[in-house]
């Protein structure tokens, strides 16, 4: 004989088992953290003295006086993410005072430059450029400091300071959505 709970009931409450999981939900997702993580010094220094190429395999750095909003791609990634995310900045661009640019870490080849420069665009056609981390055998890159394994993740610099942003605190639980909080962190940090 198979039992399921229906009703929880008691002289004052009445609850039936899926308002109860609701209750529950909101006060997990109420609770999500959703915030982003600011660097400390060191991590901060070493994301301004990393370098970044271009497609033309020109080097960048970033400048400690111009504020970025960072997409950062590996090869374990999410591909509807970044259409999310590149979504959420074609609404709000105008309204941010950045430079959106997405970092990639790939095999230092020209082939795979411009493959992946080809998928980017595709994939986040309102960024303002494309840069690339090369994964170099007994060097640390801004991916391994970080820490990253699963893509998108954001960084966002805001004057002069790094913040870092994983996966799991992008995007909604449900709706896959990047989170109000987030949002709001995001306005605050870069308006």
């Amino acid at each position: 004989m198979k039992r399921t709970i229906q009703h929880i009931q008691s002289p004052r409450l009445k609850f039936n088992f899926h308002s109860l999981m609701n209750i529950i939900l909101f006060l997990f997702v109420l609770n999500a953290k959703a915030e982003t993580d600011k660097l400390n010094k060191e991590s901060t220094k070493f994301v301004f003295n990393s370098s970044f190429y271009s497609q033309q395999n020109m080097p960048f750095l970033f400048s400690d006086t111009v504020n970025y909003f960072i997409v950062l791609k590996n090869n374990k990634n999410c591909q509807s993410c970044f259409t999310i995310v590149n979504d959420y900045i074609k609404n709000v661009k105008d309204s941010l005072h950045a430079h959106f640019i997405s970092i990639t870490l790939i095999d230092s080849t020209t082939l795979n430059r411009k493959i992946q420069e080809a998928a980017n665009k595709k994939l986040m056609p309102d960024f303002d450029g494309f840069f690339y981390q090369y994964k170099n055998p007994g060097s640390n890159n801004l991916f391994n400091m970080l820490e990253i394994n699963n893509t998108p993740e954001l960084l966002i610099i805001s004057n002069g300071e790094v913040f870092h942003v994983p996966y799991s605190d992008i995007f909604e639980y449900n709706t896959m959505d990047i989170q109000y909080k987030l949002q709001q962190e995001i306005f605050k940090l870069l308006k």
